[in-house]
């Protein structure tokens, strides 16, 4: 860590924002689908929130008690909970939309099988016509139940999936699904920070995204 506030007084946040993507990236969608949560509230996730943010803090050149919020909107980083929803959508997007001209992946899929509401009962209700998803109950019989947690995890891809905008899961090309949702996420981050502000949960002297490089280098390098 201290090798990376060294570098921060040599390189500009450009850069820094490169080798974020570079070394710490990796690390945070690594099986975020399996160990992530779109639950803010969630305890467990506390001490990676609390790493990402000092992360934040240090590629941006910023003093400790400044606020992520402002500095992750700016540069468009998304937060853990909105990392997880573009993680799992995009890595679900290949089966609602299957592409035909690519050949099919030729190993187990177990955690990804997933059933069109309309495709269940012909009446029309407002998951039908929002084109939302349930898992595929059907795969097993009912007297052999799986027992394994397959099940708990298409169950909570489908309920982060059936929450995007239909203008986003009815994409077909993945590039530009990716593309598009990111967008949304980062608004929707935008506006949630933003809110806060308005609500006084964020205090306006802990929000500074300035260049205070000659205030703040000479005093965290040790």
């Amino acid at each position: 860590m201290l090798r990376v506030r060294y570098a921060t007084t040599l390189l500009p946040t450009q850069y820094m924002i490169r080798l974020y993507y570079t070394f710490v990236y990796p690390h945070l969608i690594g099986a975020i689908s399996v160990w992530g949560t779109s639950d803010s509230a969630a305890q467990y996730m506390q001490p990676l929130r609390t790493t990402h943010k000092k992360i934040i803090r240090i590629i941006c050149n910023q003093p400790p008690r400044t606020h992520t919020a402002p500095l992750m909107d700016k540069h468009g980083i998304l937060d853990l909970e909105r990392l997880y929803t573009l993680r799992v959508s995009t890595e679900m997007h290949p089966y609602i939309h299957p592409n035909p001209e690519k050949p099919s992946i030729d190993r187990p899929q177990n955690d990804h099988q997933y059933v069109i509401i309309a495709d269940v009962h012909a009446h029309g209700t407002r998951y039908s016509k929002n084109n939302m998803y349930i898992p595929n109950t059907n795969k097993y019989s009912k007297t052999q139940q799986p027992a394994h947690t397959s099940t708990h995890y298409a169950q909570l891809h489908t309920n982060t999936w059936n929450k995007l905008p239909v203008s986003i899961n009815s994409i077909k090309c993945l590039n530009t699904f990716k593309t598009q949702l990111k967008v949304h996420l980062l608004e929707a981050q935008r506006t949630a920070h933003q809110a806060l502000l308005t609500q006084g949960r964020i205090p306006p002297n802990l929000i500074n995204v300035t260049n205070r490089t000659n205030m703040y280098n000479g005093r965290h390098l040790g």
